[in-house]
């Protein structure tokens, strides 16, 4: 850490919650860019972070696409991708690059106020999957997405 700041993964999984603290209950305005605009997304998303960014396909796992949106972080700004099951559990990814520290990282669990999450870092880019869920209902939606990230790279 510097300057008592967070650093590396502990960062992003701090960043990702506060971000769905935020807008993941938002019902009306959660996501900027809805689903059927996904190009547009990825674009936008693509020109903040200066990567290209994947979106992964999360019907598997019981998750639809909703849409998303850039939000700020102290580490720079990151995409932020919602999704919603058929119950009306909604989910959000959150993904930035990473300065410096944690350009790969194992998934790890983290859970705080209510929210779970795992983040995860491959080549220099950091991911978090994060709800109001249970760990172990999220773990394997986490993993799917990471999969497919995997696969993109």
């Amino acid at each position: 850490q510097t300057g008592g700041q967070q650093a590396g993964m502990a960062a992003l999984a701090d960043e990702a919650s506060y971000a769905y603290a935020v807008f993941g209950n938002d019902r009306n305005r959660a996501v900027e860019i809805p689903a059927a605009d996904r190009g547009a997304l990825a674009g936008w998303m693509e020109n903040r972070l200066h990567r290209r960014v994947g979106m992964p396909n999360l019907n598997s796992a019981g998750f639809q696409f909703m849409g998303g949106r850039v939000v700020a972080t102290r580490n720079g700004p990151a995409g932020m991708l919602f999704y919603n099951d058929a119950g009306g559990r909604r989910i959000a990814m959150v993904m930035r690059p990473m300065i410096k520290r944690d350009q790969n990282a194992k998934m790890r669990a983290y859970s705080e106020d209510g929210i779970a999450g795992f983040s995860w870092a491959d080549r220099g880019m950091g991911y978090a999957i994060v709800g109001a869920l249970d760990a172990a209902d999220l773990h394997p939606v986490a993993n799917e997405a990471r999969r497919q990230l995997r696969l993109r790279a």
